[in-house]
């Protein structure tokens, strides 16, 4: 401290940056005879601590909100899972294979990663802060519904009927009793990922969980359960939902294993130099050459645009979203969304031409793609992959599968569905990664591209850039994923382009997440992670708000 003194000129604590006070204060302690040991240690968790911060706060902070603001910086909740007979969930699966690949499948996924966990399990229900029903109610609504026809069964009915079984097992035994029955059943969790979570299904919208097939009988405990689920509707017309209470989870993509077409449609949007050109022409302008030519965007959507019921089209099905998209965009074409710049010369006009941006980096075009029409596997791959912008109008329900599969392709879901909670929304910054448009705003001739025009290509490759490095890993069930005829199809193109795969986690997340994945805690199942942070998060309000009211 002497030599510094008198080889350098004299400053008072108040310039020096902030760290350099605590530093300079420390050694001053030090000097009073403290444990010399302590105080290095100590400096040198400070210093470690200031550079991370600074390495991941940005996308943390901007893109994820693990840290700080009140959320939980460890998940600590324990879940304890009812050691249920096999006819409730392994016979289930076993009877219909399908059910492991089908899109409803969360439930799944979700028990496999329990088992598999101990930092989010305990054996003991007495330290157990949740309680997990490992039924598999959703099972038989998939495609191949064989095995069910053999059963001779409703599989809406089913669903209700095997979950008032399991409560009834539960009940009927002692030493399991007291843990459903003490807080109602508010601290039990049930997978419920079909289309409408704990309404089971469409008749139900509007009285809940508590028609027939046995429900009734359960019906405080179902009420009081917290739901997982794909459903995040919370209109009044709907009792399907229970924001704060339910937890909103992503449907699982057959895509999960696509990440390098991400890295690729990140990499071709950074920017807009010539060598990141999409045109296949990578040869750079020289000097007084017309700027290089990007491609317009894309807006894409394959999928239904009427319903059949009980014979006719419902009229009420999309609440007309994607009939109003059929209807005003079917097909394949280029809508102009600003007048070019007054020096643009006759090629960057060309509507047959790939130009499509203005000097100012938004598009003068946007390309728009709109078709009902069932697409092969190859086809649907190469669209997604093509698209910039991937629209998931809500159907019956105003979750969509085409929002996970956007997501795994890299592709900026543009989510249309009012009165919703989209999954994780307590932590994932959605501006930054999606767009969100209003039902009403999706029905008015050329408001899409009007709004996706209006996104600069900067902004576009930040958005890609989060859905791949933070966003996607976390909406993955992958651990469980069996190789599936789309999974392997994607896994080949991935393989041809890069000679490997790559689901390596960002490290941009918050230090738990990320040492779960690297210990292989997870089991790569980085949706699962999301929901041990939401019930840990929830759980250190109440403790919180318990606290406050005993003071």
């Amino acid at each position: 401290r002497q030599h510094a003194t008198t080889s350098s000129p004299r400053t008072s604590v108040s310039d020096r940056p902030h760290q350099t006070r605590i530093f300079t204060r420390i050694a001053f302690f030090a000097q009073k005879r403290w444990n010399l040991l302590v105080v290095i240690i100590f400096m040198g968790l400070l210093g470690l601590g200031g550079r991370s911060a600074a390495a991941g706060s940005k996308c943390v902070e901007e893109v994820l909100r693990l840290n700080g603001r009140g959320q939980a910086t460890v998940p600590t909740a324990k879940i304890f899972v009812y050691p249920l007979p096999p006819r409730f969930n392994e016979d289930i699966l076993n009877t219909n294979p399908a059910c492991n690949t089908s899109m409803f499948s969360a439930e799944i996924r979700i028990h496999e990663w329990l088992k598999n966990c101990p930092h989010a399990r305990t054996e003991d229900p007495e330290n157990a802060d949740y309680f997990f029903l490992p039924v598999y109610s959703t099972c038989y609504l998939t495609k191949n519904r064989e095995a069910v026809a053999k059963l001779h069964v409703d599989p809406h009915r089913y669903q209700r009927q095997i979950v008032a079984q399991a409560l009834s097992w539960i009940l009927e035994r002692d030493e399991y009793r007291p843990y459903l029955t003490r807080k109602a059943a508010a601290d039990h969790l049930l997978a419920a990922t079909h289309d409408f979570g704990k309404c089971f299904t469409y008749r139900d919208m509007g009285h809940g969980t508590v028609i027939g097939d046995g429900l009734h009988e359960h019906a405080s405990l179902l009420h009081e359960m917290v739901y997982l689920q794909y459903n995040g509707e919370h209109s009044t017309k709907s009792s399907c939902f229970v924001p704060g209470h339910d937890v909103v989870i992503p449907p699982v993509s057959a895509y999960e294993s696509a990440p390098d077409y991400r890295r690729a449609k990140a990499a071709n949007n950074n920017g807009g130099d010539a060598e990141n050109k999409q045109d296949g022409s990578g040869d750079k302008a020289g000097k007084g050459a017309d700027p290089p030519r990007l491609p317009p965007p894309t807006v894409y959507f394959r999928g239904k645009s009427s319903w059949m019921w009980f014979g006719s089209d419902d009229p009420g099905y999309s609440h007309g979203v994607r009939q109003a998209l059929h209807r005003m965009y079917a097909g394949d074409s280029l809508i102009n969304v600003r007048s070019p710049p007054a020096d643009s010369s006759p090629r960057h006009l060309s509507s047959s031409s790939s130009s499509s941006s203005s000097s100012s980096g938004y598009p003068l075009a946007v390309r728009v793609r709109v078709s009902n029409e069932k697409a092969s596997l190859q086809d649907y791959t190469r669209e997604m992959q093509e698209a910039t912008f991937c629209l998931a109008p809500l159907g019956y329900a105003t979750w969509t599968q085409r929002f996970a599969d956007s997501v795994q392709f890299g592709c900026i879901p543009v989510l249309i569905g009012d009165h919703t909670e989209w999954p994780f929304s307590r932590f994932m910054q959605y501006s930054t990664f999606a767009i969100l448009i209003s039902e009403s705003e999706a029905r008015k001739p050329g408001k899409i591209p009007e709004i996706l025009g209006n996104i600069s290509r900067n902004e576009a490759s930040a958005k890609l850039k989060a859905l791949h490095e933070i966003i996607s890993p976390l909406f993955r069930y992958s651990h469980a994923q069996v190789e599936t005829e789309a999974s392997a199809s994607t896994n080949s193109v991935t393989k041809r382009r890069t000679g490997h795969d790559s689901s390596e986690a960002t490290q941009c997340w918050p230090k738990p997440l990320l040492r779960a994945f690297a210990a292989g805690q997870s089991g790569g199942c980085g949706a699962c992670e999301m929901i041990h942070w939401e019930l840990s998060a929830r759980l250190i309000a109440t403790n919180k708000a318990h606290t406050s009211a005993s003071s």
